[in-house]
């Protein structure tokens, strides 16, 4: 295998070979014929598009994880864009992802699985409901991946449900003893950094009720603590000036906001 990254252009001849073998042989070999066709795909412009058929075969038969990865694998690295391709492939991880109960493939599917959703934008919509449940994650990184993701499918129709699953792990991040105490205050303020960055894009085009937004920032600082606060004030006292000066509609309710935190 390391002859093939180091020289790649000396296995060009096989390629017939590792595409038949796709085809015809048990998984352990498909994997290795899939992950060497995988590395000349970046130096044989004309393939990636003969892998297409043969994937989705793979996909819609394969059972064994490690034949799977490789297949997602091969999609993200080379990539393949092919809509129909990535919605299967999207939906064998998913599927794999609720039935496995072994945490490192889990973390592994995962992983994969949020790199597919960046490949594929409109699949995320599609799997909302796996995407909160990997914000659950005993992994920090997978936590701060699915943050990412659901963050990213805030529209002005639906900007109300995701800041309020946003807002129920902010307070259920403190009953689980899945972070150290760093960890907790990190995470709850990158949360909240992420309603404020979500709220206020592009001028808070997103927002058409101000007071409902200050009152959600008034409830995310009524559940946090000093620790988790002092991380976003810089943030938070930043988005306070700039509503207050550009939405003058919004300075009652600002003042409101302001009291109740000094009285915390």
């Amino acid at each position: 295998m390391l002859d093939i990254v180091e020289y790649p252009s000396s296995f060009l001849n096989l390629i017939p070979q590792l595409h038949h073998i796709l085809y015809t042989a048990q998984p352990e070999s498909g994997c290795i014929a899939l992950s060497c066709l995988r590395l000349l795909c970046h130096i044989e412009n004309r393939l990636p598009r003969k892998l297409i058929e043969p994937l989705m075969k793979i996909l819609s038969t394969a059972r064994k994880p490690s034949l799977i990865y490789e297949c997602a694998l091969a999609v993200i690295d080379i990539p393949l864009s092919n809509p129909t391709l990535v919605s299967l492939t999207a939906d064998r991880l998913s599927l794999f992802l609720n039935n496995s109960n072994d945490p490192t493939e889990q973390y592994l599917f995962n992983k994969l699985f949020f790199q597919l959703m960046k490949l594929q934008p409109k699949l995320i919509a599609q799997q909302k409901m796996l995407i909160a449940r990997c914000m659950e994650s005993i992994d920090p990184n997978e936590a701060y991946m699915a943050l990412e993701l659901l963050s990213s499918l805030a529209t002005a129709k639906n900007i109300d449900s995701v800041v309020a699953k946003l807002y129920d792990r902010y307070r259920s991040i403190s009953t689980q003893n899945i972070f150290t105490s760093n960890q907790q205050n990190q995470f709850r303020a990158n949360l909240l950094k992420r309603v404020i960055e979500i709220c206020s894009k592009n001028d808070w085009e997103l927002i058409s009720d101000f007071e409902w937004y200050i009152l959600v920032l008034g409830d995310f600082l009524d559940s946090g603590d000093t620790g988790t606060i002092e991380l976003v004030s810089d943030q938070l006292s930043q988005q306070i000036l700039d509503l207050a000066q550009r939405v003058p509609d919004s300075r009652p309710h600002l003042v409101n906001l302001c009291h109740s935190v000094f009285d915390n």
